[in-house]
């Protein structure tokens, strides 16, 4: 059995803080695409972080928090505006045209140089705004430049390593578009990427044919993010979020209508208005020294002249927050969820300022206080709620809210619920042991950005370096940011804090929107008005914390000492116990002061029936939410809240195991959690009834979006469905209990089998050997190896639907599946393969055919037996997703015949050769289980694929893509919405 590639996600502490009649991050915990903190758009990822913007009120106090007034209102902040000193690591200036740049030598990972160019402009700069010209811009920047005409652009980006791709390598907000580079410092790569950048920002073409064809790839976007049932949810939000501020009119994705009508000439005024040295940031940070880098800026940047007429920005500066509040419905049958949205405009502190750090920490302090009270509040019963929650997020760099998402039974019920316990904040302040409880998260995580420090990767450094030069950051040296932090929390004041909460609660009016697919679920806009009134006006009585402390999670056992102790290939130890689990260590600092953990064991939903197999991630997911051993949720909740450490059991088609992390320090909670998992499981109700909702809710989210309906339907065909169901049915779940739940997971989880766990990270062996034999060795003895099933064959099966409607987009997902076995030789071979399958989706796709804003392709070796499926998925133009689909398998056909160019080729072994230089501790994972289940053979790393691409020849590329086409095996699902 190859490894099953277990993937997990660390949430750590969010930056919370809440408030009054309002707050809410714009999507429910199970639901919708509703963005909600940014537009993000072409090519890439993160934009705003909300750490930067200024604060409203100036002044000389140090004081950072809210005072009382005699008179008991709330008085706003003063606070101490001196400037952070910034660290002596970074290095940033000024060329005599204006340019800034920021520069920082880092050998983590090493080999590698990470570059961003910065415009400070976006849609708020637009004249007039809302036509969308900043994003359009954006999009054109890869269509050509005077050195880099046409798709020469593309191509040389790809021959240095540079992945292209939607959401890849820039974005646009309200007030800037950042361009990024991740590159593999080898040959030319530094030097060609720095050539782009100075292209970027003074050379583009901006030719009138090619703004004519790439109109449709920009409404394509326009369809996905915005005319989709969770795009127009976001819609209504962004609309409630800008109004009444100076970002009322700005639509940084444009409309239908502005799309099509953009013109070269509006683009290239925008270009040579605001892309200009002043007006813009070069940001460079690597495994070179601060020297080269700044010269490679120096050489390229110092010559840039302003094109235009130099136009003053817009200025935010500082605004009237709402005074009045904001209550609608949102109905939008379309749009499967249902939640109650609270949000309360809130101030964006300049983090670069003493004050403003000091505030923004009291309020991620608070958001995590309230946060707290509102999930035990859930969890007890206190709460009629079915979930809730929320906490502080930014919606651009100069607005902010604190908010909640909830959701209940009766909408309008769960209204007056959230409306008056926001209410009650005030009338019973957090006590001590609240903000101690809460402080504590954000002190754990002050510590382990500490322990991290020579392990912050280069991305992260240039991200924060943005922030500093499109709004604020905290620059100062590391330890010198996390004393200073540290410092604060331990200094935070009970009464001063409740002041500041009592401030940003009733300093502004709420936004209150509630969502829904129907009017009767949502309830009528006058209802939930009352429901606000009378939350207004309650008494609410006093919150009781009598919830027992835990003391210790778990008594340790006796140790037991393994049978066999061997050394590993591509790590240290492998540790077989009597009981038939074994443990597999690799010392990492990849990420310094931190572990991860992943298991299997064979079986999985094939172990299972028919009627329990669709239910066991239901099942799982319960019991992760719950307690353990004789702790009940928040119980464990609060014991965890200073505990960098988290575990959750994990099952797929045929396999279950656990994934997991920690800090070096809490190495041992992490193990206790995994033995309770397996000694001491719960379902707790509140969970069970939680996740049955989560799941009723995904359901009914197939029935209306395309890309939901369309991958169920693929993974059902494919797999034969039953017990490897993509999701329980309706009835299923009205059927489900808690005792089913149970037996589900106890039936996979209370003795395993030929468990293989694999633990990566810095701690030392002698440690590690410790703590596995305390809480591995003495798990449960396996009952004996489950017999594993495997998929049906498939034979061709193709299905059309029609789910969605309007301008819902359309769906295309291919599974073609051919007899190939997972060496790492066949593994490289694949990841070429769809290193060119994407490149063809997006240059002729996406650029030529402007069906798609785009798609991916990715190969999944088989758990059982030898064998790969090739998949494709490509959402569009609902009216042309037959003419995308032809276009893939003639483009796939083209490549098993061998009609792979040499440049396309050469390309994408540079694109996944670049990838090669990145290795994290996830990746040392999958080597070990890579040995861990070999028979023989080349074992996987990075030596073995280096190798393997070396060999790799166009032949091997049309063979692999043939085997598959011709194998006889392949799944074609299309939804194009009715």
């Amino acid at each position: 059995m190859t490894s099953a590639r277990f993937r997990y996600q660390r949430f750590g502490a969010l930056f919370l803080s809440l408030a009054l009649l309002a707050a809410a991050c714009t999507s429910t915990d199970s639901s919708a695409e509703v963005d909600g903190d940014r537009e993000a758009t072409d090519e890439t990822g993160e934009a705003s972080d909300g750490s930067a913007g200024s604060g409203d009120e100036t002044g000389d106090s140090n004081s950072g928090g809210a005072a009382v007034q005699s008179n008991g209102s709330f008085s706003a902040p003063v606070p101490d505006l001196s400037l952070i000193e910034i660290s002596d690591d970074i290095r940033m200036g000024v060329l005599d045209n204006g340019l800034t740049y920021f520069v920082q030598s880092n050998d983590s990972p090493g080999g590698s140089v990470s570059l961003r160019l910065a415009v400070a402009a976006g849609g708020l700069h637009e004249d007039p705004v809302g036509t969308g010209a900043a994003h359009f811009l954006e999009h054109m920047m890869f269509n050509g430049t005077e050195r880099f005409p046409g798709g020469s652009l593309d191509a040389t980006l790809r021959s240095i390593g540079a992945e292209i791709g939607p959401d890849f390598n820039a974005f646009t907000s309200e007030t800037e578009t950042v361009y990024q580079l991740q590159i593999a410092d080898q040959g030319d790569n530094v030097s060609i990427a720095f050539d782009v950048l100075a292209e970027w920002a003074a050379a583009a073409l901006i030719e009138p044919d090619e703004v004519a064809a790439e109109a449709p790839v920009v409404r394509e976007e326009f369809r996905v993010r915005r005319e989709s049932g969770g795009g127009i949810i976001n819609e209504a939000f962004t609309a409630a979020y800008f109004a009444d501020t100076p970002f009322e009119s700005v639509n940084v994705s444009g409309t239908a209508e502005t799309i099509n009508a953009t013109t070269a000439e509006d683009l290239r005024a925008f270009y040579d208005t605001w892309y200009r040295p002043d007006n813009m940031a070069i940001i460079a940070v690597g495994d070179r020294s601060l020297d080269d880098l700044e010269d490679q800026i120096v050489d390229r940047f110092s010559d840039l002249t302003a094109r235009g007429e130099i136009i003053d920005p817009p200025v935010v500066g500082d605004f009237e927050l709402r005074t009045e509040p904001l209550v609608d419905v949102v109905i939008e049958p379309s749009f499967p969820d249902s939640f109650i949205s609270v949000d309360i405009p809130v101030r964006s502190w300049d983090r670069s300022t003493e004050g403003g750090n000091e505030l923004l920490l009291t309020e991620i302090v608070l958001g995590i206080a309230i946060d707290n009270r509102i999930r035990e509040g859930v969890d007890t019963g206190r709460l009629d709620l079915r979930r809730g929650g929320g906490g502080y997020f930014p919606r651009n760099r100069d607005l902010a809210y604190v908010g909640f998402n909830v959701d209940a039974d009766d909408l309008v019920a769960g209204t007056e619920v959230i409306m008056t316990e926001l209410q009650g904040s005030l009338q019973n302040p957090f006590t001590e042991n609240e903000l101690e409880r809460a402080a504590d998260v954000v002190r754990t995580s002050e510590e382990q950005r500490l322990a991290g420090l020579d392990t912050r990767q280069d991305n992260d450094i240039a991200d924060l370096f943005v922030s500093f030069f499109t709004g604020s950051a905290d620059l100062a040296a590391v330890p010198d940011s996390v004393e200073r932090n540290l410092d604060i929390l331990d200094d935070l004041d009970v009464e001063q804090a409740n002041a500041h909460w009592g401030w940003l609660l009733t300093n502004s009016a709420p936004i209150v929107l509630v969502v829904g697919p129907d009017a009767d679920r949502v309830g009528a806009r006058a209802d939930h008005l009352a429901a606000i009134e009378a939350a207004s006006v309650a008494v609410v009585d006093e919150v009781a914390d009598d919830i027992a402390e835990i003391d210790v999670l778990v008594e340790a056992p006796d140790p037991v000492r393994e049978i066999e102790s061997n050394d590993l290939v591509n790590g240290d130890v492998e540790l077989v116990f009597a009981n038939g689990h074994r443990v597999l260590f690799v010392e990492s600092t990849i990420s310094e002061g931190q572990l991860i953990l992943s298991s299997e064991s064979p079986g999985g939903r094939s172990a299972l029936s028919a009627s329990d197999g669709p239910l066991a991630p239901v099942a799982l997911n319960t019991v992760a939410s719950s307690g353990v051993g004789p702790w009940e949720p928040t119980q464990l909740r609060r014991y965890l809240a200073d505990i960098d450490a988290f575990m959750s059991p994990v099952i797929t088609d045929f396999s279950e195991g656990f994934s997991g992390g920690s800090s070096t320090e809490d190495a041992e909670t992490m193990f206790q959690l995994l033995h309770l998992m397996v000694t001491g499981p719960r379902v707790d109700d509140v969970p069970f009834e939680q996740q049955v909702e989560i799941n009723r809710d995904f359901v009914a989210r197939s029935q209306f979006d395309s890309g939901t309906a369309t991958a169920l339907a693929a993974s059902d065909l494919r797999s034969g469905g039953g017990r490897f169901a993509a999701a329980p049915t309706p009835a299923q779940l009205d059927s489900f209990t808690e005792a089913q739940a149970e037996a589900i997971y106890t039936d996979r989880f209370s003795s395993l089998d030929a468990h293989t766990i694999v633990i990566v990270g810095d701690i030392d062996e002698d440690d590690l050997v410790d703590l596995a034999r305390a809480w591995i060795g003495t798990l449960p003895a396996a009952s004996g190896d489950d017999e594993v099933g495997s998929y049906p064959d498939v034979g061709n099966e193709s299905e059309r639907l029609s789910v969605g409607s309007g301008t819902a987009g359309g769906s295309f997902f291919l599974i073609a599946t051919g007899p190939r076995e997972a060496t790492v030789e066949n593994q490289v071979v694949g990841e070429v393969v769809s290193r060119i399958i994407d490149d063809r989706i997006f240059t002729v796709i996406r650029e030529e055919l402007g069906a798609s804003y785009g798609g991916f392709s990715f190969n999944r070796f088989a758990e059982v037996g030898d064998g790969v499926d090739l998949v494709v998925s490509i959402d569009g133009d609902p009216g042309r997703i037959d003419e995308i689909a032809d276009t893939v398998n003639d483009e796939l056909v083209a490549i098993a015949n061998g009609e792979t160019s040499e440049s396309d080729f050469a390309e994408a072994i540079s694109v996944f050769d670049s990838e090669l230089n990145f290795i994290n501790n996830s990746f040392l994972i999958e080597m070990l289980f890579d040995e861990a289940n070999s028979s023989g053979g080349v074992l996987l790393n990075r030596r073995s694929q280096r190798e393997a691409l070396e060999s790799v020849s166009a032949d091997d590329i049309a063979s692999f893509v043939d085997e598959i086409l011709t194998s006889g095996q392949r799944v074609d699902v299309r939804n194009i919405p009715g």
